[in-house]
């Protein structure tokens, strides 16, 4: 919008490609193109309207104007803008003065692969000093998981702890919506753990019938600057409540009750000794855990997914357990219900034992299971 109030000289317009330079024909709302059009509602044409307008203000008054896009290849489809194209074959009609110059640059793709390919990063005393003292913090499952797909993920973002910049939109991405039903859960069953008797089949049901105006609260509650009333974020919300709905469903049609819900966001930590290079290295094995309850004997260690879950991702030879703990790319989920089990049973074993909801809970007395719902 500058552009109608700030002349410049000079103007450097990057990524002047169709489907950027105007935006792909987006249709943001449920009514159809042919209904709008027939009413006289606004399309993706005003849109582009509005950005022409706004370019060629932009050119009025420079004396020199770059614009820089990416010639068709494999990698990209897309064809210079057509904004462009029009300067070529009608504003220099209107304007002999024009005068059009086409430089190519070409980038070599292979050269900064090779310089990614050949990095390392020397293993010096303060590399290692800081490496321990991230162990000592904390391991996460999900540190694991990066290592095992990449080594210089994991230095960079929790060694270095260099953190990517969020972007925020106007919509939920995945990424948010996952929070948005793992909060969701998290108030329900919490509310489940402060009662003080065991939750019965009516509670579950009592909660279902509540579910869109909770879920509703906490989309409001957590990403304010989002609307529910209409367009995708409305659709997320129909969503994440049916998907939550058909969850306690499930739990209602399983009907194993009573149920007892131990704990809810649980972080809990382990201390793991081992030798590097005849010294001794503490590994502070820390999880959080979503959901610890106890059903019919059994303390059920839980993690909650929005994404997807196939069952070759939790099914594992005993054989090959080794192999896919320190190298399995696709053992992600596994791995992480296996640290958590191991969090749990090192707990329950020790002295003090695994305190949850006022209470010890000692191994003998609980079989131990992990599971993603």
């Amino acid at each position: 919008l500058e552009t109608r109030t700030l002349d410049f000289d000079t103007v450097i317009l990057l990524s002047a490609n169709e489907n950027t330079l105007p935006q792909g024909k987006k249709q943001q709302s449920m009514i159809p193109f042919d209904a709008a059009a027939q009413f006289g509602l606004p399309t993706y044409r005003a849109q582009e309207a509005v950005m022409s307008y706004h370019f060629y203000r932009l050119l009025q008054q420079p004396q020199r104007v770059y614009l820089l896009y990416t010639l068709p290849s494999e990698a990209n489809k897309s064809e210079k803008s057509r904004f462009i194209q029009q300067i070529e074959n009608e504003l220099v009609r209107y304007n002999p003065n024009i005068r059009l110059h086409y430089p190519v640059v070409q980038v070599l793709e292979n050269d900064l692969a090779d310089v990614l390919i050949d990095q390392e990063v020397p293993k010096t005393d303060e590399v290692q000093v800081r490496i321990r003292e991230r162990l000592l913090e904390g391991l996460y499952p999900s540190h694991i998981n990066t290592f095992v797909e990449c080594s210089m993920k994991y230095y960079l973002a929790n060694v270095l702890q260099l953190r990517v910049e969020e972007e925020t939109g106007e919509n939920l991405d995945a990424g948010q919506f996952g929070d948005l039903v793992h909060k969701t859960l998290e108030s329900m069953d919490r509310e489940m753990a402060e009662r003080q008797a065991a939750v019965e089949k009516q509670d579950l049901e009592k909660l279902l019938a509540e579910l869109p105006e909770r879920v509703r609260r906490e989309f409001e509650n957590t990403y304010p600057e989002y609307s529910t009333g209409s367009g995708y974020n409305h659709m997320m919300y129909k969503v994440a409540t049916q998907l939550i709905g058909n969850f306690f469903k499930r739990l209602i049609e399983e009907n194993e009750f009573p149920l007892e819900v131990l704990g809810i966001e649980k972080e809990i930590t382990a201390d793991y000794q081992t030798f590097v290079h005849g010294d001794p290295v503490v590994v502070r094995l820390t999880g959080r855990i979503d959901r610890i309850d106890r059903v019919n004997g059994r303390l059920r260690v839980i993690d909650y997914k929005t994404g997807k879950v196939e069952r070759k991702h939790l099914k594992v030879n005993g054989a090959d357990q080794e192999e896919l703990m320190l190298h399995g790319n696709e053992s992600g989920k596994i791995r992480q219900l296996w640290f958590y089990k191991y969090l749990v049973a090192k707990r329950m074993t020790q002295e003090k034992g695994l305190r949850l909801a006022n209470q010890v809970l000692p191994s003998e007395q609980n079989t131990l299971v992990a599971g993603i719902y």
